[in-house]
């Protein structure tokens, strides 16, 4: 599910930042730890590994010292002194006093010197501040939209009596599925007297849809697999012996691998993660079942309608309304912007907008992007308790842009209906002396 490139920062700890810009002062902080370990190769490689000769310092099993001697001469050697314990303290080897950062290893050359610290860094001319600058406003670019249209697929629904998991069907290659099936009840109901209730899974996003109009959605986000119950109000009025068509669109919120939790050898296909819809669907009044769909026969659709059609490489093949109509979930926003020359140093980034405010200043909120028909990979607008996002900004390789000032096509898949396309921007990013 991730993509033909991988836009997301999710380890973004290295010596290279996710979009190849210098990771600093991590990348200076160890470049001199490499430089420093080749310029003593001679010692430390004529000596036996040491790991099991520590050499305990003030009785205190975590603080230690490793030593490396050059058995041809003996004025070299290098010593290893580590802190493990979880405070600052002073180490006193071989006459010498060292301040020593918790959790920390110094690196001393054998006339006492302190050559290299781990967690004293060095931060003087190093470019550690990343800056921005906008170089297309989402306001400024020309959008236009098309909603997902299930009537209009290459490929054909899936059924069975009862709804299948989605990732037995979709074996994990796309994010979402639809759940189609129709009803009629025998009584009327108010709008908001029924209630659709479902099994489903952790890790899941699931939209309600009765005759193509949007109900809500509901989520879960635990990072575990297990069954969850889920239950919307139906802000639908009902009138008995009329047909209704009930939609579940399922998109799968990552996988869990279990991490070697509460997995045994013989659980077997059980144990595995799940997806969609995964027992009994009901509709409900007032806790009473008044319809089981359970065994209703169902349709299923492996993947968007827009997947299907290849909306992405080939956008002529649905009609892009514009203005752009940011009211309906589940829709497909098409724009485009001109190449611009930047520097090696810079980087190209997609802004999905500050989704930290209220819902009508959020920009982007859940989706795919595609750049020039190439899948750039899944945005997610999740923010933490402190108010920051876990990632506003996302790549684009300079090679996937057309050369020479040429037109590029961006296209965003964003399953949300409180989509604003217009708070999103293209920038350029690079990091400079504080």
């Amino acid at each position: 599910m991730a993509g033909s490139s991988i836009a997301n920062w999710y380890a973004d700890g290295v010596n290279y930042h996710s979009d190849g810009l210098p990771h600093e002062p991590k990348r200076t902080h160890l470049n001199r730890l490499h430089k420093l370990l080749a310029e003593n190769q001679e010692i430390l490689l004529s000596d036996s590994i040491q790991y099991g000769k520590e050499i305990v310092i003030d009785n205190n099993q975590n603080t230690f010292a490793y030593v490396y001697n050059n058995p041809s001469d003996s004025t070299q050697n290098l010593t290893f002194l580590y802190n493990m314990e979880n405070k600052n303290i002073t180490l006193k080897f071989k006459g010498n006093s060292y301040i020593m950062p918790n959790e920390s290893v110094s690196i001393i050359d054998n006339a006492g010197k302190e050559l290299y610290n781990s967690a004293k860094i060095n931060k003087t001319g190093l470019a550690t501040k990343r800056v921005f600058s906008t170089l297309y406003s989402g306001q400024d670019l020309i959008w236009s939209s098309w909603t997902e249209d299930n009537t209009k697929r290459n490929d054909k629904p899936i059924t069975n009596k009862t709804p299948l998991e989605q990732l037995k069907l979709s074996n994990n290659t796309v994010e979402q599925m639809y759940y189609f099936t129709n009803f009629t009840l025998s009584s009327s109901y108010s709008s908001g007297d029924v209630k659709l209730k479902f099994m489903g899974y952790t890790s899941n996003r699931y939209m309600i849809f009765i005759d193509n109009k949007y109900i809500d959605t509901k989520w879960d986000y635990t990072h575990d697999s297990y069954a969850v119950n889920f239950t919307f109000t139906l802000n639908t009025a009902f009138e008995s012996g009329k047909e209704y068509t009930l939609n579940v669109m399922s998109a799968s919120q990552g996988m869990d691998n279990r991490n070697g939790r509460g997995v045994a050898t013989g659980m077997g296909p059980n144990a595995q993660d799940k997806k969609g819809l995964v027992g009994l669907v009901q509709l409900t009044d007032n806790g009473k079942v008044i319809k089981d769909l359970t065994e209703n026969n169902w349709s299923q659709f492996i993947g968007l309608s827009g997947e299907s059609l290849n909306v992405a490489q080939n956008p002529t093949v649905v009609t892009f309304k514009s203005p752009a109509d940011t009211n309906n979930p589940l829709t497909w926003y098409k724009t485009s912007f001109k190449t611009q020359i930047y520097n090696e140093s810079t980087v190209l980034l997609m802004d999905i907008g500050d989704n930290t405010g209220s819902e009508n200043n959020k920009g982007l909120i859940r989706g795919r992007f595609y750049i020039n028909g190439v899948d750039m990979g899944h945005y997610n607008n999740i923010v933490q308790e402190n108010k920051i996002m876990v990632q506003r900004y996302y790549f684009i390789p300079r090679d996937m842009l057309n050369e020479n000032g040429g037109e590029n096509i961006l296209i965003v898949f964003d399953e949300m209906n409180v989509v604003n396309v217009s708070n999103m921007n293209i920038v350029l990013s690079t990091f400079i002396v504080p």
